[in-house]
């Protein structure tokens, strides 16, 4: 169904059904777990001052030019085994990032600088930044199933021990003048 929430405090919902995000919604924290797909209608805005985990069979959000979906702390995207797409046409900028599809591509595309953190995977990955794109310590991204492009301004991931990057098809960094 469709789905607006405003609290000041953390959100926890779980959803039986597809999950279309609609109007304005704000949360101190945000759980949003659906049994079937997440989406947003046009003009949507998601604004999470700290972390947000939302997880469906499929998660496709921010795909139009009035969409807003903005977290401050960790955007944690659980896709089970479909597709993941944060497109470029909406507003997003994340704290850091968390993404996990067993055999789903993610797509995603953020209007700022990219930290990924925790552990991620996906079947191919596209991850596009405004900005650097880097990692937090002990961060390990998958990518078990096709390519990798990762494109930012500068680009410095697996710089620490504890960080894994793993891809089992061709690994595409496009930095542009920026070091990679």
């Amino acid at each position: 169904g469709r789905l607006t929430f405003n609290s000041a405090g953390a959100v926890a919902i779980t959803e039986d059904s597809d999950t279309v995000l609609t109007g304005t919604s704000t949360a101190a924290g945000l759980a949003l777990t659906s049994s079937g797909t997440v989406t947003d209608a046009a003009g949507t805005s998601l604004t999470v001052t700290g972390n947000a985990t939302i997880t469906g069979t499929s998660i496709s959000l921010a795909d139009n030019a009035t969409d807003v979906l903005s977290v401050s702390g960790n955007a944690d995207f659980e896709g089970g085994a479909g597709a993941i797409t944060v497109a470029a046409a909406g507003a997003v900028n994340f704290g850091s990032l968390t993404f996990n599809t067993t055999a789903g591509a993610v797509s995603i595309t953020e209007d700022s600088d990219t930290l990924l953190s925790g552990t991620s995977t996906a079947d191919s990955l596209t991850l596009t930044s405004a900005g650097a794109v880097t990692d937090a310590a002990g961060t390990s991204v998958t990518v078990d199933n096709g390519n990798a492009t990762i494109t930012g301004t500068s680009i410095s991931l697996a710089d620490n021990a504890g960080d894994v990057l793993s891809v089992s098809g061709n690994a595409d960094f496009e930095g542009g003048a920026g070091a990679i």
